[in-house]
């Protein structure tokens, strides 16, 4: 099982991220970061980290120049909010934002949404001033903001907390996945099939 991660942002503490993720030596076997999603993707300053690349299933996509552009590691990178709220493409979604009113209101607009996505919150600010509000309006609109919060002293820092968390989650779903597949494959009646009727009597 692949645990996908969408990240928001791409400044210091987000490429350190996506950097660190796709270094690991099992990275798009056990997790794989599906998109990175910012408020500017045309912006001059994401010149020399993107590319556009055609791809039989997307068409031309814009995503991470990185060495991975034309494997299928490769990370789409993008604007379209649209898309973005539209998708169940990820398990993990990790903010790397600045404290900003759009940072707010696309988190907001994501947990509105009611998809069940885990949330790894990297700014304090956020975390802190509207951790309740969100957890109100995921139970409201029938989805779950389940996030745990990562900002410590210093990027490195930072980005080794997100990654724990990350690592963390993907052994949680691989479990979770397994009992799910252990559950569907036992027999209608809910006994296995090493059950003795002896113990019955």
């Amino acid at each position: 099982m692949t645990t996908s991660i969408c990240v928001l942002g791409y400044g210091t503490v987000g490429q350190a991220l996506v950097k660190k993720l796709k270094n690991y030596e099992e990275y798009n076997n056990k997790f794989k970061v599906h998109c990175v999603h910012v408020t500017d993707a045309n912006n001059d300053k994401y010149a020399s980290v993107t590319t556009i690349i055609e791809d039989k299933n997307h068409g031309y996509l814009r995503v991470l120049a990185d060495g991975t552009e034309r494997t299928e590691k490769f990370t789409a990178f993008g604007s379209d909010l649209d898309w973005l709220l539209d998708s169940n493409g990820h398990n993990i979604v990790v903010d790397c934002m600045s404290y900003n009113d759009k940072a707010v209101k696309l988190i907001f607009s994501l947990v509105k949404k009611g998809n069940k996505f885990r949330y790894i919150i990297a700014n304090k600010k956020l975390a802190e001033g509207h951790g309740g509000d969100l957890e109100t309006l995921a139970m409201t609109e029938g989805g779950v903001f389940n996030f745990k919060p990562a900002y410590e002293i210093g990027i490195e820092n930072v980005v080794n907390k997100i990654y724990e968390d990350i690592v963390d989650q993907h052994k949680i779903e691989l479990k979770s996945a397994k009992e799910e597949e252990l559950r569907l494959s036992a027999p209608a009646c809910g006994l296995n099939d090493t059950f003795s009727w002896d113990k019955l009597n």
